[in-house]
């Protein structure tokens, strides 16, 4: 009932954070986004997204974590992003700091400094060439920080507290000590008899 329940937390904050990160890249694609149509079209992907969160809501926790499940969300979410990056008419530049973040977050253990790169990097992406007025700029920060939040909640799910790598966890000592415990095998004896046998006893 524990694990249960700790799963189901672990399954509420994905939520969460997966919100923030849709609301983050909507606000900052309509603070910089160009023309009617891209608005109208960020709009549509912003409430196809919202849906999918509610209705992953829904879904019963096992089925949340998934391998399979969880390997169409990221790819889909990457796709996503990117798409939306695109309608704002982002520079190279841009892009190069949103894989340098996906990149981070294959690569650093602990959230919360994950957390405050993404946000150093949208800091910096604000002095770039390009880079705009500074208020929809400011937007680049939350952008990031929720970017390397999701990412680094998603690609390694020990840095959240994974029950079942928890559990492996809690098992490793408990074999070690048995290993311990455990009286030589009988091989193991029959070689030091045998060895002892023949070897010559010092006068």
């Amino acid at each position: 009932m524990q694990i249960e329940s700790v799963v189901e937390s672990r399954k509420q904050v994905f939520i969460a954070i997966r919100y923030i990160l849709i609301l983050a890249t909507a606000a900052l694609v309509m603070v910089e986004g160009h023309g009617l149509a891209s608005l109208l079209l960020i709009i549509l992907l912003t409430l196809a997204a919202l849906a999918s969160n509610v209705v992953l809501s829904k879904l019963p926790s096992k089925r949340f974590f998934d391998p399979s499940l969880q390997s169409i969300l990221l790819v889909g979410d990457t796709a996503m992003l990117s798409v939306m990056i695109l309608f704002m008419r982002a520079s190279g530049e841009f892009f190069l700091l949103f894989f340098v973040v996906l990149a981070m977050a294959a690569k650093i253990d602990n959230l919360a400094m994950l957390a405050l790169g993404g946000a150093a990097v949208g800091l910096t992406s604000m002095i770039l060439p390009g880079g705009g007025d500074f208020l929809p700029a400011l937007m680049r920060v939350p952008f990031f920080f929720a970017t390397s939040l999701f990412f680094g909640y998603v690609v390694v799910p020990e840095r959240a507290g994974d029950v079942r790598s928890g559990r492996r966890r809690e098992l490793r000592p408990r074999k070690a000590a048995a290993s311990v415990a455990d009286p030589a095998p009988n091989g193991m004896l029959q070689v030091s008899y045998e060895t002892r046998l023949h070897t010559p006893r010092l006068r």
